[in-house]
This record gives C-alpha cells, structure tokens and sequence, in this order.
C-alpha cells in the first residue's frame, strides 16, 4: 500500500510540474525559466538545475493554493518537492566544493 501512495504522490508532483506548462500560465511575478541558453549566455553554470528549481517553486506555491487535500496526495507532493528542493541545493554545493571530472578544481 506504501509503493502505491509513493506512486500517486510521485504522480501528483509530476502533474504540478506539467499543468502549468501545458497549460500556458506563467506565475505572478517569477521570471519565465530559461530557454535555449539564456542563462548559459550570463555565466551560469547550472541553468538546468536553476530552472529545475524555479519549477519546484512554482509547483510548490500551486499546491500550496489548492482548494483540496486530495486525500492526503496533495501534502505529501509538498513534501517531495521539499525534498527534491534539498537535493538541488545538496549538488550545487557538491560542484561548489569538488574538482570537475577529469581536470583540477575550477575557480569560482
């Protein structure tokens, strides 16, 4: 029964993330993500996991506004994001403080 609530809850956090993609809505005042380079063009060496994390804002802050508890689904999806938030955080400061692969330390 616990793989099966893991499950709804991993589905429900990957409905937060694609609902408001597909669905054209940009959130009140947070920039759009970046596309096609932009934030490459800028100097910075984690678009993907910057707008990863922008994502996982924008999800939190739309279940955090949902009129319904779904069940239990709908707090255990906040749950996860936090989570996934912690582990974005987690590898940014892991490239932070370890030598790329295959060459020395990068100065930052």
């Amino acid at each position: 029964m616990r793989g099966l609530s893991t499950m709804a809850a991993g589905g429900a956090l990957i409905v937060a993330l694609w609902a408001p993609a597909v669905g054209g809505q940009q959130s009140q005042g947070q920039p759009p993500a970046p596309q096609g380079g932009q934030m490459e063009r800028r100097g910075e060496r984690h678009p993907h996991l910057r707008a990863a994390m922008h994502a996982l804002m924008n999800a939190e802050r739309q279940l955090s506004q949902a009129a319904h508890d779904y069940g239990g689904h709908r707090v255990k999806a906040m749950e996860l994001i936090k989570q996934a938030q912690e582990e974005l955080k987690d590898g940014l400061e892991y490239d932070r403080t370890h030598e790329p692969e295959g060459g020395p330390p990068v100065k930052r």
